[in-house]
């Protein structure tokens, strides 16, 4: 839903610079450098515009100067190269546990946009048969794998976003472990606050609890708070 890239740069973040996991970030919508940024400013809490615009505070570029360095001293990748099949995956991943350097969170960015490197044919036989690779790459390398999605139009629904909005879904929430849900609430936003009412909904969770959870959204620097 609305905002999925910027909760991915949250949990890439927060896995990579917090809990030094060695994480890999594919970005199929935007070049790797703008994606770095992001991650950055929203972690420092800061406003992404700003940067590009060159209108920092000094505070705001001292602030981002050490958050950057937490982030080159983590194990963190970014590709925006979007050649991913799972045959190329599963020697990058191997290639990386040869070199003792594994993979632990892998994180596609966005599925709908990724090229598989197969035949052209019906795309939501494509996308099932992706994920599934997906599913098969998680358990043989012990990692994570974070894909996001596009919903369906249906998805802006008044009463929220289900399982079955999910575009080109055919056996996609089958092969999840766990579905997360995001809902922003656009119509009653208020252009002075800082801040945006939001739901996560887990419907799916193989390993834990379901159900919806209320939090806000930080405009300023593009990130989810509970």
């Amino acid at each position: 839903g609305h905002g999925k890239s910027s909760l991915a740069y949250q949990i890439a973040s927060y896995a990579a610079v917090k809990y030094k996991h060695a994480v890999e970030f594919l970005s199929y919508e935007i070049d790797k450098e703008s994606c770095l940024i992001k991650m950055v400013t929203s972690t420092a809490r800061l406003n992404y515009m700003d940067v590009l615009r060159g209108t920092m505070t000094d505070d705001d570029k001292a602030a981002f100067r050490k958050m950057a360095g937490h982030f080159k001293n983590s194990n963190l990748r970014i590709s925006d190269k979007n050649m991913w099949s799972i045959s190329r995956l599963r020697a990058h991943l191997k290639q990386r546990r040869a070199t003792d350097d594994p993979c632990r969170v892998l994180i596609l960015d966005y599925l709908q946009q990724a090229n598989f490197g197969g035949r052209p044919d019906r795309r939501d036989l494509e996308i099932s048969r992706y994920t599934d690779g997906l599913k098969e790459l998680a358990l043989e390398f012990q990692l994570t794998i974070i894909v996001l999605s596009q919903l369906n139009k249906s998805g802006d629904a008044s009463d929220g976003p289900t399982i079955s909005n999910l575009k080109d879904s055919s056996g996609m929430e089958n092969a999840s472990s766990v579905v997360i849900l995001l809902e922003q609430d656009l119509l009653n936003d208020d252009p002075g606050s800082e801040y945006r009412g939001s739901t996560i909904r887990i419907p799916k969770n193989r390993i834990g609890g379901t159900g919806s959870y209320k939090a806000r959204f930080l405009k300023r620097s593009a990130r989810f708070e509970m």
